[in-house]
């Protein structure tokens, strides 16, 4: 009898610390794709890149807005991450330039990107997760709706 018990103990624990595992997932979508974000960022736009940060939900953009739109202006590289409430999951949407002038974005979305809406140029990366998006040569920034800065009129 004592070591069914002993047996029992084991795997409640196990599924117990698989449950919270998984809660805690759930819990904090963002942290993996502000993670995730921030890995592509950085790869295009180099070691060396202004960090104009991470703008959660509720934040103002105007600091880190104007760090990209002076780094911009000055044609050195930088990254900046947005926190943004889709309509069903959560998305981060980073921008990004390298020193040769070129812009991306990218957007991680906890759901999942649709690869049958993808453009061209557009790459999916993580599962399908994050989106790769170019911005066109000589792209100019200008400020969404909800705050953050793009390259194409959404």
């Amino acid at each position: 009898m004592i070591a069914k018990r002993e047996l029992r103990r084991p795997r409640l624990c196990v599924i117990g610390t698989v449950i919270l595992f998984a809660l805690l997932t759930l819990a904090c979508p963002n942290r993996s794709g502000d993670r995730l974000t921030h890995a592509h960022l950085i790869e295009f736009a180099g070691d060396s890149a202004t960090d104009c940060g991470h703008v959660a939900l509720g934040q103002e953009f105007n600091t880190a807005n104007s760090c990209v739109l002076g780094a911009f202006q000055e044609k050195h590289s930088f990254i900046v991450r947005y926190d943004v409430q889709g309509r069903d999951s959560r998305l981060v949407v980073g921008l990004a330039a390298n020193d040769q002038g070129r812009v991306v974005i990218v957007k991680y979305d906890s759901e999942g990107w649709d690869p049958h809406q993808l453009q061209s140029d557009d790459r999916l990366a993580d599962n399908g997760h994050v989106l790769l998006k170019p911005c066109p040569a000589e792209s100019k920034l200008h400020k969404t709706q909800t705050g953050y800065l793009s390259c194409f009129d959404y």
